[in-house]
């Protein structure tokens, strides 16, 4: 390394430079001390043994800006400019967008540009925010729900307790009603205690447990919005109770 190319290599590192910038001139200062080996300085600079060699190659015949140049596009544009996602993330805070086809269509209008659903569910996860969207339903399936359940009742109770078996279970018995998720016990397990019968829910089937109407009363004023701490979050809910 000429004394030349030494000052420009010692003037650019007491330069503010680019955290990918000051990593290649890291490597060929190193290489310049003649004190590590290929392997040593790779681990150093946290680079492939081969770049160091890269490197080395580029700073003699390209000299700094040669080093210090992108060797790459820099990726593709991203999907909303500055302004754009801003005023995005704006009316995702309004709860704007119900759905991702209205989110999309906003995009669309705002830029010119027609986007994939995954790209628009992919833009909310990047600023932070989600579409909350219903389980698909149908009549079909409702009514195959709701006889399933009743089968399940019959099945876990005696046949003496009449038409209303939940109603006239004895004192200290409690019915806990699961929906099927994979952590929840199952009727037939062993650790469950004598005085507790669980009552199964078929899949997809949330509007035959009660509480599920308590979520849907909260969701469409609280969805879609950022809220900075939980005072304003328990407010919002309360609000709508």
């Amino acid at each position: 390394m000429g004394a030349t190319n030494a000052a420009e290599l010692e003037k650019a590192w007491r330069e503010r430079q680019e955290r990918w910038q000051r990593q290649r001139l890291l490597v060929v200062r190193l290489v310049g001390r003649l004190e590590l080996n290929a392997e040593q300085i790779a681990a150093a600079a946290g680079v492939a043994r081969s770049t160091v060699f890269r490197y080395l190659d580029t700073f003699p015949t390209s000299g700094m800006t040669g080093l210090l140049a992108r060797e790459h596009k820099g990726g593709n544009p991203p999907t909303l400019g500055a302004a754009d996602q801003a005023a995005f993330l704006e009316q995702l805070r309004e709860g704007q967008f119900r759905r991702a086809k209205e989110a999309q269509a906003w995009i669309k209008a705002r830029t010119q540009r027609t986007l994939a659903l995954s790209r628009v569910y992919s833009l909310l996860g990047k600023v932070g925010g989600a579409i909350c969207t219903k389980r698909s339903k149908s009549m079909a399936r409702k009514r195959s729900s709701c006889s399933s359940l009743k089968r399940s009742i019959r099945k876990s109770t005696p046949p003496s307790c009449g038409k209303s078996p939940l109603a006239i279970l004895r004192p200290g018995t409690y019915v806990i009603i699961a929906d099927q998720t994979g952590f929840h016990l199952r009727v037939d397990d062993l650790g469950v205690p004598a005085n507790i019968r669980l009552l199964p829910l078929p899949p997809y089937s949330p509007e035959l447990n009660p509480v599920e109407k308590l979520g849907d009363l909260e969701k469409d004023p609280t969805c879609n919005q950022l809220f900075t701490a939980l005072r304003p979050l328990e407010d919002a809910i309360l609000a709508e109770l």
